[in-house]
């Protein structure tokens, strides 16, 4: 940049003619202005100076480190931007009427909008609903609504890191499918025929989880032989149900529930199937009902098995060909 004495002044400030022309037929940085006569530095109190101001950028759309403001003679609007090419911020040089940051903006406090900003949350000015940056190892509330901030996790609504939703009123669902068969053929194995994985805090105090399956065909070819279904949430069998013969041929319909009981780890849960051939054959049924004590706030894996208790046959087989679990 150059000094007053290259931009044309004297020691007294003076920018006669006779001082002022040398130092500018050689210079292009600086916009010369009207401002002649001289006056002492300490008696400096207004006057006029370059319609441009600038270090390194040559242009104001230049990528240049360094910084530009004053008139933009292509378009005579005042502007100003500083920065280079990775980060920067302008006024009106990206946008007309508009102040444009290229880079990170950091704040802990402060409004924006009408909403508060602290160094963890963005809240409403009523405190009564926001977004949270809290980290604490567990799954972390990210939204909530209806109580403060400091009461986040037993707000009204609230959805967590893990994308859990929780409200305590409202109509919405979590629908699950799968058409992934599963077949078991002659064997005593304890086969998993529906397995979903339900994120930490879907049950809370009041939530529901139903599942439906479809089994067809299925097969107990000896009077003896019997199938177990068994309703699991984590390590818990809540419920089971038992299949025994006269199903050859036909489809099974599973239905099970699992619903909260007033607690984060209280659960009651009911197994159920149906079966039949159609109108010439009578329907027959069994529910299974049981509990559960789970931490529902930790992740757990829903779980429908069948097993074979016994071999009777080479026709003792089974195969689930769809399932859908909706989480309420």
């Amino acid at each position: 940049m150059p000094d007053i004495f290259e931009a044309g002044f004297s020691p007294e400030l003076d920018r006669t003619e006779s001082f002022l022309q040398p130092a500018f037929e050689n210079y292009t940085d600086v916009t010369p202005s009207g401002v002649s006569g001289s006056i002492s530095p300490v008696n400096l109190s207004s006057g006029a100076m370059a319609s441009i101001l600038f270090s390194g950028k040559e242009t104001f759309s230049s990528t240049t480190a360094g910084y530009r403001m004053g008139v933009d003679l292509s378009d005579d609007i005042y502007k100003w931007v500083i920065g280079g090419s990775a980060s920067s911020i302008d006024w009106a040089v990206t946008t007309a009427d508009t102040l444009t940051v290229v880079g990170a903006i950091t704040a802990t406090t402060g409004t924006i909008g009408g909403f508060s900003i602290g160094s963890d949350y963005l809240r409403d000015a009523a405190n009564s609903f926001g977004l949270a940056s809290t980290v604490t190892g567990g799954d972390d509330v990210r939204f909530w609504a209806g109580d403060t901030f400091a009461n986040r996790a037993v707000a009204p609504l609230r959805i967590y890191e893990s994308g859990a939703i929780v409200a305590t009123s409202g109509t919405f669902a979590s629908f699950r499918k799968s058409t992934t068969m599963v077949t078991i053929t002659n064997s005593t194995v304890e086969t998993a025929i529906l397995s979903e994985s339900i994120p930490a805090n879907t049950l809370g105090t009041t939530g529901v989880i139903q599942s439906s399956l479809w089994i067809s065909p299925c097969n107990v070819t000896s009077t003896t032989t019997l199938i177990t279904l068994r309703l699991k949430y984590g390590a818990t069998t809540i419920a089971s149900a038992v299949i025994r013969v006269g199903t050859n041929g036909r489809g099974v319909w599973v239905d099970s529930v699992i619903h909260a009981s007033g607690a984060t780890n209280s659960q009651k849960g009911d197994l159920k199937y149906v079966f039949g051939g159609g109108f010439d054959y009578n329907y027959v049924s069994q529910i299974g009902s049981g509990t559960a004590t789970e931490d529902s706030t930790a992740a757990k894996t829903l779980v429908i098995s069948a097993q074979y208790d016994a071999v009777g046959g080479v026709g003792d087989t089974l195969t689930m060909t769809h399932y859908q679990v909706e989480i309420r």
